[in-house]
């Protein structure tokens, strides 16, 4: 990578916003209350998220709003507010927070959740372009080299095998991957903390 796109590629890094739990809620609360009772809530939840959509007519775009609840086992990177929201108590299923190690969590949260989505910024279809620059502010040298790694990525995802003789289609799921493998790689190295080089159980 030449100097020029890796620095334009720290500035994109830099500039995109990370954040664990949004900074307001939506206003979910506005729904009558009382007991939940399906038949009833389905249509108050249908009339209010359309009362907040129409309310955003005409209105700037409010770049921190997260596109899900703060308890949705989820995460994302949204390209057009240069975005990554994971939630906060993201952590491995079926295990208590208190009761997870550190090395857990910086390699399962941080490496594979926060990195994967952290990454979509620079994959296959946002390159190192910052919301608004065109793609060819990447140089082409630059350009031909990331086609041709993520080409091994494509085959190297080809070669995996779903059931039977069906493999994986590398193209169709370029930037998932190219998303997953440094995220992965990252959480390797998280992952090995002094506890873990010692040999000492962790938990989770």
């Amino acid at each position: 990578m030449s100097e020029p796109t890796k620095q334009r590629a720290l500035r994109k890094l830099d500039a995109v916003t990370r954040s664990g739990i949004p900074g307001a809620l939506a206003g979910l609360f506005q729904l009558h209350g009382g007991p939940p009772v399906v038949p009833r809530e389905l249509p108050a939840g249908n009339v209010w998220l359309s009362e907040f959509y129409i309310a955003k007519l005409h209105k700037p775009v409010d770049r921190t709003e997260w596109e899900m609840t703060p308890q949705t086992y989820n995460a994302y990177y949204n390209p057009p507010t240069t975005r990554s929201c994971c939630p906060r108590d993201l952590h491995p299923a079926g295990h208590r927070r208190l009761l997870v190690d550190d090395a857990i969590v910086y390699s399962y949260a941080g490496g594979t959740t926060i990195g994967h989505e952290i990454t979509h910024g620079f994959d296959d279809e946002a390159a190192v372009r910052r919301e608004g620059e065109p793609r060819e502010l990447v140089d082409a040298a630059d350009e031909k080299e990331f086609n041709r790694r993520a080409a091994m990525i494509v085959r190297q995802f080809d070669e995996y095998v779903v059931v039977d003789s069906l493999h994986c289609n590398g193209k169709a799921t370029q930037g998932e991957n190219i998303a997953t493998w440094p995220a992965c790689c990252w959480a390797g190295r998280l992952h090995k903390t002094e506890q873990y080089k010692a040999g000492k159980p962790l938990g989770g």
